[in-house]
């Protein structure tokens, strides 16, 4: 079986100052597929989010997957790889699958439950998929990861009273200023971290609302989604608006400092004693830590916020556990897939062996069989067919058993050898080899399961 593999790091194991230094744009995602496939990985997905970098690989054989993404890491991102290994974690096949599962799941988030990772996953996919890097493996395990996912949230109480990073730094300014009524609100950036803070702060109640963005024109458009309270304005007024705001939420793409100390300093002395909110949610960091040491200035990074939810988080761990019983169900299912897709090659070879080999026979008896009537010539088919099928039917019943049992390559091996099958292709079934339809698009799981009941069973569904 072909090895799944993930290489990665996330907020339980690498503090934010190395997490930024690792993030990817969708740009350089394109080049990593680029240059993960000229080095031998046949297939792969990268996630890369505020909270986790993540190599989802299957490698061609003799490459090592580990070795190869820590040393593209390192020159992609001008690092040694001292600076990031240590925090790196690799699962291999279903360790790797099960890291998949929990993760679109929610349950590997700093929020335990939060549903906006799945759709994460699902953009990282897509974005491999139009740039050639996922082929039928990758193909079958993310479209059952996020089955896996979304029968977490829906047999679960795991996201029960909606949270979320942005959630949770709306939770901690009501904790360090109180009612939020009358407070006015500072929003950098117009992404979907922004757009979900300004819609947990508008249900807390909050006084007002200045969204800045270096597009004026997305700003805008998130100021309109919230009515007369929430207001647009242009990004070269960001030091007047640091002046009057009570909270300042930033969560831009942006890949350096955009709030640095004396600015801050320079706000200070505009507003006087009134104590100034900083909550921070990019990754990299959009506010310079020292400014978390000016008095009447708090400074919170998405590190930090980890504490905020804990007090809320109880309830999904205890519903973590129902999860982790379905991610087991899925994890068991995936796997039993890999192990039998490996042996369609082989039933789909033997099977058109002995369709060819009953097609001689009858054209042998040609003219024989011309003297029949159509309704005998029709039986007659149907008895060659069904004598294939009883003869083809336990050994191909066995090779089936024995993928899930994991002995697939012995038995593979002995029914080439036995029926000459030129190592399990006779010249057919190569593109199910791969899990392909004819066009060479990945299949869809249950269309490959149909497709290989058919194969065991003449086309006679239920029967086996």
């Amino acid at each position: 079986m072909n090895r799944i593999e993930v290489l990665g790091l996330n907020h339980k194991t690498a503090p934010i100052s190395t997490r930024e230094k690792l993030v990817f744009s969708p740009f350089q995602v394109k080049d990593v597929l680029c240059l993960l496939q000229k080095e031998g990985i046949s297939e792969a997905v990268v996630l890369s989010t505020c909270n986790r970098t993540e190599f989802y690989l299957v490698a061609e054989e003799g490459v090592s997957g580990r070795e190869t993404a820590v040393s593209l890491l390192g020159r992609y991102c001008d690092l040694s790889a001292e600076d990031f290994e240590p925090y790196l974690y690799d699962y291999r096949d279903g360790e790797a699958v099960r890291h998949l599962f929990e993760v679109s799941a929610g349950l590997d988030s700093l929020v335990v439950g939060e549903t906006q990772v799945l759709g994460q996953v699902k953009e990282a996919y897509q974005l491999s998929i139009e740039h050639g890097g996922a082929g039928s493996i990758l193909h079958g395990l993310f479209q059952q990861a996020f089955t896996a996912g979304k029968r977490v949230h829906r047999e679960t109480g795991i996201n029960d009273n909606a949270a979320s990073v942005s959630y949770a730094a709306v939770e901690l300014a009501r904790q360090i200023c109180g009612n939020l009524r009358g407070k006015t609100i500072l929003l950098i950036g117009a992404g979907k971290m922004s757009e979900l803070a300004a819609k947990h702060l508008f249900e807390s109640g909050t006084a007002s609302l200045v969204v800045i963005n270096r597009s004026e024109q997305r700003g805008a458009e998130l100021a309109a989604k919230f009515g007369e309270k929430a207001f647009p304005a242009p990004y070269d007024r960001l030091r007047e608006k640091l002046a009057e705001a009570d909270i300042v939420i930033s969560s831009t793409a942006a890949p350096h400092l955009i709030i640095y100390r004396e600015a801050v300093e320079e706000a200070l002395v505009k507003r006087g004693a009134r104590p100034l909110l900083f909550i921070d949610i990019a990754v990299p960091r959009d506010i310079e830590s020292s400014v978390g040491e000016l008095k009447t200035v708090h400074l919170y990074n998405i590190d930090r916020l980890e504490s905020v939810v804990q007090g809320n988080m109880q309830k999904r761990r205890e519903e973590a556990e129902r999860a982790r019983k379905i991610i087991a169900a899925e994890v068991d299912s995936f796997m039993e897939w890999c192990r039998t897709r490996e042996v369609v090659p082989v039933i789909a070879a033997l099977r058109q062996k002995a369709d060819r080999t009953r097609r001689a026979e009858l054209e042998k008896y040609h003219k024989k069989l011309q003297q029949l009537s159509p309704k005998e010539r029709q039986l007659v088919e149907k008895i060659s067919q069904s004598l294939v099928n009883g003869i083809l039917r336990d050994p191909m019943l066995v090779l089936k058993d024995s993928a899930r049992e994991e002995e697939a390559e012995l038995y593979k091996q002995v029914l080439s050898r036995l029926f000459n099958l030129e190592d399990g292709n006779d010249g057919g079934g190569q593109e199910r080899r791969h899990g392909s339809v004819p066009g060479g698009a990945p299949e869809n799981k249950p269309a490959a399961e149909t497709r290989r009941r058919d194969e065991t069973t003449g086309g006679r569904g239920g029967d086996t």
